[in-house]
């Protein structure tokens, strides 16, 4: 059954809301299944590097092993080339603690890029929806939807198919606008 709902000229409809949001679960589902097929490869790749580790330096530990098995994928091409420098296992001990420092650093800045690109995502599916909703919002509003912080788009995002008109919105925003300008 198709509801709809008016909202100012345009009207929407709760069925192409969820086919947008089954399209976006479609491509993630992808996206995963790509990533799960890259994470087996590299699984194969550092049994290898392991297995050339032990034959050039002598049986490799499992403290040494589960580090192989955290370096990303650049480190893991590095290590695979300086293999053959290794004369000890002490050797491969200090490359592997002096790439797990640096390894914390950018997991560090691969999270906060990681945060930043799911808020941006979510700030452009709200948009989406909104211009769904009441047709093309106007640039001032979105400037304002894209510096809510994640708990208002959160709150913005539960609320926005019972907001019956943009003047709606727009008093929702201000008074979200207010709150940040009081603390």
């Amino acid at each position: 059954m198709d509801v709809t709902f008016c909202g100012g000229t345009k009207m929407i409809s709760i069925l192409s809301i969820i086919e947008s949001m089954h399209d976006i679960e479609k491509r993630g589902m992808k996206h995963g299944k790509e990533q799960g097929k890259l994470a087996g490869l590299q699984t194969i790749e550092r049994h290898s590097i392991i297995q050339q580790l032990n034959e050039k330096v002598g049986e490799v530990n499992q403290f040494s092993i589960k580090l192989i098995h955290a370096l990303e994928t650049e480190q893991a091409i590095l290590l695979e080339k300086e293999v053959i420098n290794f004369s000890s296992i002490t050797d491969l001990e200090k490359w592997l603690l002096n790439q797990s420092k640096s390894a914390s650093d950018l997991s560090v800045e691969l999270n906060e890029i990681e945060k930043n690109g799911e808020l941006k995502g979510k700030q452009e599916l709200t948009i989406q929806l909104l211009n769904q909703r009441f047709g093309e919002i106007d640039l001032p509003l979105i400037e304002q939807i894209r510096n809510l912080s994640p708990e208002q788009l959160e709150k913005l995002t539960g609320i926005l198919l019972t907001l019956p008109t943009v003047t709606a919105l727009e008093q929702w925003l201000q008074s979200k606008q207010k709150l940040v300008e009081q603390e």
